[in-house]
């Protein structure tokens, strides 16, 4: 899920950056000095779908091609599967998802001591929804990488996948409370905080003032928006969720979760034609992300 992810789904640029830490679990360290090569990072990993979905695979390809160290590959067919996903080329993405937990293991096997490669794994390996690995790596990783917050986020949104909202909660404060201690809490942090609690039913005005900085720290990127949208679905406001579902669809027009979103808004406001619509369209689009959220409320 590039949400947050997304998004979750920033970029590959450093590990001592906020920004570097993919709000939806996949981690990683990569830097470059050739623009050319920044340039290709930027267009592969595509957050908020900004460059058209061919030319961003021809990105993530060139840097394949390049094989310039197992991290750097693992990173680019990562960010690969999820635009062939985008495509509907379920097939092409799973190969490459293989691929990249090759590496992993690979990684892990020359260095059992660095915290990156059980978070990337552990992200390989939730996407194959093989949770119980997911969330062993990502313990490894919190172990070995105490001033890293990406694994806490991977773990945050495997339970938060499981229905285990409060553990989910706990990962996502714990992440916030080390966030801080650095480099500052982030906005996919801030909306994770606010998903768990809503989903959770529990600290719902935190959870607003959560899902309301997100938004307006993060430039009301989409999957900041889908965040709120559900909040707002959960505690009952369907206009405001139909309007945070139908921006971030604006803002990004592969957000699934938002196509679905908005489907669901309209069954429960009795527009059933236009309901079912957009939610068998959500899930064509992207069945994985969808279910992050309908598996934790967001139905008709």
């Amino acid at each position: 899920m590039r949400i947050f992810l997304a998004a979750a789904a920033m970029t590959l640029l450093s590990l001592s950056s906020a920004a570097a830490q993919s709000s939806w679990g996949f981690g990683g360290s990569y830097s470059s000095n050739a623009p050319q090569t920044d340039g290709d990072w930027v267009r592969c990993t595509n957050d908020n779908h900004e460059h058209p979905l061919e030319r961003a695979i021809e990105s993530c390809t060139r840097i394949i091609g390049q094989r310039d160290g197992r991290s750097t590959v693992a990173g680019a067919l990562w960010y690969r599967a999820q635009l062939y996903e985008d495509q509907g080329q379920h097939d092409l993405a799973g190969a490459d998802i293989r691929a990249a937990r090759d590496l992993y293991d690979e990684m892990i096997e020359a260095d059992r001591d660095e915290a990156t490669g059980y978070n990337n794994r552990a992200s390989v390996n939730s996407w194959l929804e093989d949770y119980d690995r997911a969330l062993a790596d990502y313990d490894r990783a919190i172990e070995l990488g105490r001033d890293y917050t990406s694994p806490l986020i991977g773990r945050a949104q495997v339970l938060f996948r499981r229905g285990d909202f409060t553990g989910a909660m706990e990962a996502y404060d714990r992440a916030s409370r080390l966030a801080a201690r650095n480099y500052g809490t982030y906005p996919s942090i801030y909306s994770g905080k606010c998903i768990s609690r809503a989903a959770a039913r529990v600290e719902l005005d935190q959870a607003r003032r959560f899902c309301d900085r997100a938004v307006r720290n993060s430039e009301a990127s989409a999957w900041a928006l889908v965040a709120r949208g559900y909040y707002r679905f959960m505690t009952g406001d369907l206009e405001g969720a139909n309007a945070d579902f139908t921006r971030a669809g604006e803002r990004d027009a592969y957000s699934a979760i938002a196509v679905y979103g908005r489907g669901v808004v309209a069954m429960r406001q009795g527009r059933q034609a236009e309901g079912e619509a957009d939610m068998a369209r959500g899930l064509q689009m992207n069945r994985r992300d969808v279910q992050f959220y309908s598996n934790a409320g967001l139905a008709p």
